[in-house]
């Protein structure tokens, strides 16, 4: 019985490296990218990604062009002279896929928002992490959620915590709803929405001090401005007469301008 491997591999060479097969490839590959620039133009680059572009049938496509250019160059060896652009070319083509594929097992990918004259070194990563805190015992963990860009369903229990259906894509809707605890006159609760406008921007925010808040704080950057919310008790303060600042007694719950209460105030070399 005669080893049929070699014209097995002989076949397989010849088809991975041949004209037809690449053209397929290539028709095929057209159409993705085809697909991802609509999904991209309507819904964003982070659902393409997720529905195109890191999905295996459109990485495998690009495995087997990166198989098929090395098949090709392999054919045509030794190298001939006529050759040296088709070469050229290919190596080229080999070197771009070894760096996508780098890129694609270590490289980040992310997003950071530059707002005009101000510096920012955070980057916002396209990963979804679930985050379960508790405040009370000092802990945290986390769970890697699924790279999707569908419903997905969980189904998982931690610590009498239900987790259903994972929704990579929702609406936000802010709903006001009373606090799951009472709190007595002292404690600063309040919350507000505001808008401000000019003739060339429109923002609006909402800023609060309530102990419950998670997706909200009582500061805000909007570019150079710096917006902080204070509690309504502290709004008499700034009519006070002084040098420029308060102090506030955190027992007596009220401010202090200290020219009336007769405090020696120091000034520094620098005013």
């Amino acid at each position: 019985m005669k080893n049929n491997m070699p014209q097995i591999w002989d076949r397989v060479e010849k088809t991975i490296g041949g004209m037809k097969f690449a053209v397929i490839l290539i028709v095929i590959f057209t159409v993705f990218m085809i697909v991802g620039t609509f999904l991209e133009s309507y819904f964003g680059a982070d659902f393409a990604q997720r529905t195109i572009y890191k999905k295996w049938p459109f990485i495998l496509v690009q495995i087997l062009m990166f198989l098929s250019i090395c098949f090709a160059a392999f054919l045509r060896m030794p190298p001939k002279k006529r050759l040296y652009g088709f070469y050229t070319i290919h190596a080229g083509l080999i070197v771009i896929a070894a760096g996508a594929t780098i890129t694609y097992i270590a490289g980040i990918d992310g997003n950071i928002l530059l707002h005009p004259n101000e510096p920012n070194r955070r980057i916002i990563l396209n990963e979804d992490i679930l985050r379960i805190t508790f405040p009370d015992e000092g802990r945290q963990i986390t769970r890697d959620l699924p790279f999707t860009a569908f419903p997905y369903n969980l189904n998982e229990e931690y610590e009498g915590i239900k987790f259903v259906t994972y929704l990579p894509y929702s609406n936000n809707e802010l709903e006001w709803v009373e606090g799951y605890r009472d709190y007595t006159g002292n404690n600063i609760i309040h919350s507000s929405e505001y808008q401000i406008h000019n003739y060339q921007i429109s923002e609006q925010f909402l800023l609060t001090l309530h102990p419950e808040s998670i997706d909200y704080e009582s500061t805000l950057s909007l570019g150079p401005l710096s917006v902080h919310y204070l509690p309504k008790m502290l709004s008499d303060c700034f009519t006070l007469p002084g040098p420029g600042f308060i102090l506030w007694d955190a027992d007596k719950q009220k401010c202090l301008a200290p020219t009336d209460e007769q405090i020696d105030l120091q000034t520094t070399s620098a005013d």
